[in-house]
């Protein structure tokens, strides 16, 4: 029986706990992992033919979350967001966190699990900044959705299986887009 999304959501947010621990390393994880795992992969990837990096996201990755401005105009300004200032945004909300200042940062975002969200933020950025690097390569993000695994409590909509759909799909795309962001398999706004 499938448990309805008020009572799993109800769940994770009662047992969801913030400590500056947790947020380093749900950012090491998430996007620092992330970050330097394609990092090493990038000379095999450009080798390749066909080289592609799919970064799995979040629909609570997207821009619309934040409620600063000025962090969205610069984490949207892909002609100008580069690696170093996306490094210097994440050290940013660490520090606010650290200082307990994420809401006058402009940091705090709406419904708990605000550190998985950043995380997934700074993986949308990257993931345009990469494929703007890299246009030989097919760089992209995909939100698979909520899924039974044990980083969701096993509260997931979705099993593995199916959320694998998306992801594969991306891995095995010949269409040549990079840079976007994928709901599932349809292509999305980063908002």
């Amino acid at each position: 029986m499938q448990i309805p999304w008020e009572e799993r959501y109800a769940f994770m947010t009662k047992t969801h706990i913030e400590t500056y621990e947790l947020v380093e390393e749900c950012l090491k994880i998430n996007y620092f992992g992330m970050k330097y795992l394609t990092e090493a992969l990038l000379p095999l990837l450009e080798s390749s033919d066909s080289g592609r990096v799919v970064n799995i996201s979040s629909n609570a990755g997207r821009l619309r979350f934040l409620n600063n401005e000025g962090l969205v105009k610069e984490l949207d300004d892909i002609n100008n967001l580069t690696l170093e200032k996306l490094d210097d945004l994440v050290k940013s909300y660490l520090k606010s966190f650290k200082e307990g200042a994420l809401e006058e940062n402009g940091w705090k975002l709406p419904g708990g699990f605000g550190t998985y969200k950043a995380s997934k933020i700074f993986v949308n950025a990257y993931t345009r900044i990469a494929a703007k690097m890299y246009p030989n390569l097919y760089i992209n993000c995909v939100q698979p959705g909520h899924t039974q695994t044990e980083g969701s409590s096993c509260t997931g909509s979705q099993t593995v299986e199916e959320a694998a759909k998306s992801p594969v799909m991306l891995a095995l795309d010949d269409s040549g887009q990079t840079g976007f962001f994928y709901d599932h398999t349809e292509i999305t706004a980063y908002y």
